[in-house]
């Protein structure tokens, strides 16, 4: 995370954490409602996807909460 939060600046790494952290949550419920068992799994894989995510469309995804919040 150290290493994603030089790269992209300290707006786009709290959009990382919230994105990576909202896929991990829709990947554990679909895997709970396909195994019918809670399981373990790794959070790394998904804040690389944010990570890319937010370094692609970050700005843009900033500024659409942006005008929703109407600042």
């Amino acid at each position: 995370m150290a290493l994603i939060g030089l790269y992209v600046s300290i707006d786009l790494l709290f959009l990382t954490l919230f994105l990576a952290s909202v896929l991990a949550a829709f990947y554990g419920i679909i895997l709970f409602f396909k195994n019918k068992k809670s399981e373990a799994y790794p959070f790394a894989p998904f804040i690389n996807g944010a990570a890319l995510i937010a370094i692609l469309y970050g700005y843009p995804i900033l500024d659409w909460y942006g005008q929703l919040r109407g600042f």
